[in-house]
């Protein structure tokens, strides 16, 4: 396009211009649109460009950098956030490397610096509005063109892609969406081989980047390469596909064609081919094990035809008989059968049908060597369509040695049976379900029964007392567990046909390699009889034990509990002490097992232990701290059966003891290594402890050095002792002191400024005990303070001296325009002279300000009664004005006064029509809240934050901003919070500390 073309009156370039410079505003259009190429509008903020409807319509945006509310940056950075690429000129006073740097990263199309001489400049600015337009326009067109290429693409069935000649994607359809599960949106504008990555899980070249490539490159990233013309066709597993499962799929690339037959990328097309690429991988696999299954059986493998003549065997056949696969295919084969079994394997395969084709039987061969061998053959008969018999498919196993077994089983079941039934006890054999499936005649005199009915019909569960069934069911599953962990004695009560009640002490195990058990059952009803007697004896130490929060238990010699008191069971977290009699102390109770073995070494090498600590656990696996006493139990033959003692949980005490160590472990770490100094005072002055940094602060070399240095804190260590007697009056009265400052003496002379917080210590009765206090080296701040003082003291001389030559220069320039325009008589020059005035006037008007500006925070703040400041204020007949703040004292900066001068000249001169101002405040638990509030037309909700900014508002825009400076010296803080229409009102927060009533 022609700069003539650009030039024409149809193809004028539109621009808006953004500045909050009035005059620069119209200087710039005036130079811009003397050609008639360009037509420009202004604007004199962000904000106002923003909010107009014709924010798009334009060719080129022109804006300034420093702006109020909102710069040239921002302003960049909202409009492509919002979806606006009008291409974007920064045009700007503001020279610095950063601010061009930012710019630019932010999309701004071109940077120019404002000065110089302005033909030239604004001839630079020309050029780069048109070579922006130029661009813009031509990329237009190239995305136009990608589009309706983007937008054919969408609509093919195979997930299509495509991408330009810098491999940035430039079409992604909806298949693509589909197999990949990324967006359209997601992907479009994405380049360094980011479309490879939901095929690969990496970035890598793709086929539509390889086809001007040789076909050697192509091959060692793709399977199955095929070329037609430009076109490339390949194969390739993609592992990162369908959430990392991967898939096969068919691919194939082109180069990309704009409608001038111009290349501008490459496109490709892939279809997902897993589904055919499994059945050819299931087939090749089935046929493969097919073929395996049958060479590999140890099974006889053969099909062969009615008249015997075999067509296949397998090798285990062959090798079985000791012939070849040659001697036996194509041949009518037969083993040498036994005369008495021929009958039987005629009327075998007289038998198969087509009704019943298939048929297992047994019988003997001859071998070659003349022995005897045994098979099971499973035959299957094939019939065609019209019911004749056509082949045999026979699966054979030599059973020679399971026939043997079964002879001897035979043999053995007589044995067992004899010696089952002689053996003197009541004995059964038992299914894993309980079921008793076989039971000699002792325990048919027992129970009452015959055995035929109690075999297969009868469980053990039906013989045995209902109290009792509980611990059984839980030793009978435990016994099929862990059988090391089950009890092969133990004894329970069993109940006869009659209802007669036996103590049984019964012998059970599990037969290996089954789930059946045989159980012994001894009749020990005398024995116990005995033993109930000795318990009634003893019954009230026995109610004793099981009432006591102590522990008592007691072991077999194999370490396994054999009795305890019910309190082990409640401390160890089981439900019933059932659930723990029977098991292994060591495996099941211990926290470590390893434990156990040093606790029997010592009890074997003493006899007896007494507060010896172990560790058990809890049926939750937590554990539990006990102190144990415990000795060797004997018989009566002196013989050792096992250990036996009580124990005590200590868990919490031994908890409440790792606790008070790690407490006073970390305090003491806090107290030795606080970077602030930490000291107790006695009542009469003297350090009765400190830290280390108590001492490093006042010059000392340890803490003890300091403690025996100092027998009186007021007198040796604040420098003014007036001043460490007012602190320690303070404390006396108040119980505590708070960021105390003064001054103190160090041992090597000298003086350090020091902050205090103090406390006073009690005792439960409220007697004082000590002083606690903290203390910190504020030197360098103190020193800092003063520094500044002295450094904004000279910088204010510098300003009022620097500020009164300009302003001489100021009155100089208005008087000569003022003559300039008395001998004037162009309309056009003096307007510029109009224009050069105003301009003045500002630069007037902010330099006044910087004399008011210069003097906020150049003193300490100090308290002012708010009364008198509002006294003070020039207040007319023709406004009510009431406040209510009597005895209010505010800790302030000294220009405190102007605040309520501003506000007060605010209300009459924006609120237009004001008769009433009201002043008052609101307190809280955070501070008070002072209110001014007026009748006035009040403030727009959409300038309430903006018109504390500097240079909002009309007139200078200076004051809302002032006070709002002064305030937050002290840390207030002003807001506005009035309804528009019914008045102004301003809510001045004071934090606690910084007011009081006097």
């Amino acid at each position: 396009m022609t700069d003539e073309k650009l030039r024409s009156e149809n193809e004028q370039i539109s621009i808006l211009y953004v500045d909050d410079e009035e005059d620069l505003l119209t200087l710039c259009k005036l130079f811009l649109e003397r050609s008639g190429e360009f037509k420009v509008e202004t604007m004199n903020s962000a904000l106002q460009a923003l909010k107009s409807s014709q924010i798009h319509s334009f060719d080129t945006i022109i804006s300034d950098y420093q702006m109020p509310m909102m710069d040239g940056i921002e302003f960049l950075k909202r409009l492509k956030t919002e979806g606006n690429l009008t291409p974007f000129i920064l045009f700007t006073g503001k020279g610095r490397e950063e601010v061009v740097i930012e710019a630019l990263n932010n999309g701004a199309d071109f940077y120019l610096q404002k000065g110089g001489d302005p033909a030239a400049q604004f001839a630079e600015l020309s050029n780069k509005i048109r070579h922006t337009v130029l661009r813009r326009r031509a990329e237009s067109e190239l995305l136009e063109s990608q589009k309706k290429i983007a937008d054919i693409i969408d609509f093919f069935p195979d997930a299509t892609f495509a991408i330009n000649n810098e491999g940035v994607v430039i079409a992604w359809n909806r298949a693509m969406e589909v197999m990949t599960g990324i967006r359209k949106d997601d992907m479009i504008g994405k380049g360094d081989y980011a479309y490879t990555v939901p095929f690969y899980g990496t970035r890598r070249k793709q086929l539509l980047d390889l086809i001007d490539r040789e076909d050697n490159e192509i091959t060692s990233l793709y399977q199955s390469l095929q070329r037609d013309g430009q076109n490339i066709y390949a194969e390739a597993f993609t592992p990162a596909l369908f959430g990392g499962k991967g898939a096969y799929i068919w691919v194939t690339g082109a180069p990309l064609y704009d409608i001038q037959n111009k290349r501008i990328g490459a496109i490709e097309s892939i279809r997902d081919i897993t589904d055919r690429k499994q059945i050819e991988q299931a087939l090749q696999e089935s046929e493969e094990r097919y073929r395996n299954v049958v060479e590999e059986q140890t099974e006889f493998i053969t099909r062969f035809l009615p008249d015997g003549t075999h067509v296949f065997v397998n090798d285990a056949y062959c090798k079985y008989f000791g012939f070849t696969r040659e001697e036996i295919i194509g041949r009518r084969f037969k083993p040498d059968i036994p005369s008495e079994d021929i009958e039987q394997l005629q009327q075998f395969f007289d038998s198969l049908t087509p009704e019943h084709p298939a048929d297992i039987i047994e019988h003997r061969i001859i071998m070659p060597n003349g022995s005897i061998r045994w098979q099971r053959w499973s035959d299957h008969a094939i019939f065609n369509t019209s019911g004749k018999l056509v082949e045999y498919q026979s699966v054979g196993q030599d059973i020679t040695n399971n026939k043997r077994a079964e002879v001897a089983l035979i043999e053995s079941e007589k044995k067992y049976r004899t010696l089952f039934e002689t053996t003197g006890t009541a004995t059964t054999l038992l299914e894993n379900d309980g079921t008793i499936c076989l039971a000699n005649s002792e325990f048919e005199r027992l129970s009452g029964y015959s055995k035929d009915e109690i075999e297969n019909k009868k469980t053990w569960m039906e013989f045995v007392v209902t109290e009792d069934i509980e611990m059984m069911r839980t030793q009978h599953h435990l016994r099929r567990q862990n059988h090391e962990k089950a009890l092969m004695h133990y004894e329970f009560r069993f109940q006869s046909r009659s209802g007669k009640i036996h103590y049984i002490f019964l012998t059970i195990d599990v037969i290996p390699d089954t789930l059946q058990s045989v159980a012994s059952l001894l009749d020990i009803s005398d024995r116990k009889k005995v033993e109930d007697e000795l318990i009634a004896a003893n019954k009230e130490y026995i109610n004793l034990l099981n009432q006591i929060q102590t522990v008592y238990y007691r072991s077999d010699i194999e370490g396994r509990l054999i009795r305890a008191s019910n309190s082990w069971a409640l401390l160890l977290g089981y439900n019933d002490l059932s659930e723990c009699i029977g098991r292994n102390i060591a495996e099941d109770f211990y926290f470590n097992p390893g434990d156990r073995d040093k606790f029997l070494e010592e009890v074997y090498k003493n006899g007896v232990v007494s507060g010896y600590e172990v560790t058990l656990k809890k049926k939750t696996g937590e554990p539990v701290v006990v102190l144990t006493a415990s000795h060797l139990n004997y018989n009566s033959a002196g013989e050792i059966l096992g250990v036996e003692g009580t124990f005590q949980d200590i868990t919490d005490r031994k908890l409440a003891e790792k606790a008070l160590i790690e407490s006073e472990k970390q305090y003491r770490d806090i107290y030795e290594n606080a970077v602030i100094g930490i000291f107790k005072m006695s009542l009469e002055g003297k350090i009765i402890s400190a830290n280390s940094q108590a001492a490093k602060l006042l010059k000392y070399d340890t803490a003890d050095e300091l403690i025996q240095s100092v027998p009186d804190v007021i007198s040796q260590v604040f420098l003014d002792p007036l001043t460490g007697e007012n602190a320690r009056q303070i404390i006396r009265k108040t119980g505590y002191l708070k960021n105390f400052e003064a001054q103190f003496r160090c041992k090597n002379g000298e003086t350090m400024w020091g902050m205090l917080n103090s406390r006073l210590v009690k005792d439960e009765n409220g007697i004082i005990l000590y002083h606690e206090i903290i203390s910190q080296d504020i030197t360098d701040r103190k020193r800092a303070e003063e520094a500044l003082r002295q450094a904004n003291r000279k910088l204010n001389l510098m300003t009022s001296i620097t500020r009164h030559d300009i302003q001489n220069k100021i009155t100089t320039i208005l008087s000569f325009l003022y003559l300039a325009k008395e001998d004037i008589n162009d309309p056009n020059l003096a307007d510029y002279c109009k224009w050069i005035e105003s301009a003045t006037k500002q630069i007037q008007s902010q330099i006044e300000f910087t004399r008011i500006y210069q003097d906020i925070g150049t003193t300490e703040p100090q308290w002012q009664k708010l009364e008198p400041i509002l006294d003070r204020l020039p207040i007319t007949d023709a406004l009510v004005f009431e406040s209510d703040v009597h005895e209010l004292e505010l800790y302030a900066d000294a220009m405190l006064e102007k605040v309520f001068f501003n506000l007060l000249d605010n209300s009459i001169r924006h609120g237009e029509n004001v008769t009433e101002i009201r002043v008052f405040y609101r307190a809280d638990h955070e501070g008070i809240t002072i209110i001014w509030e007026d009748n006035g037309i009040g403030i727009p909700d959409d300038m309430k934050e903006q018109i504390f900014e500097r240079g909002v508002g009309k007139n200078t825009g200076l004051g809302l901003f002032l006070i709002h400076e002064i305030l937050s010296i002290t840390g207030m803080s002003i807001r506005e919070t009035g309804k528009a229409g019914k008045g102004a009102t301003f809510e001045i927060f004071i934090p606690n500390g910084t007011y009081r009533n006097i």
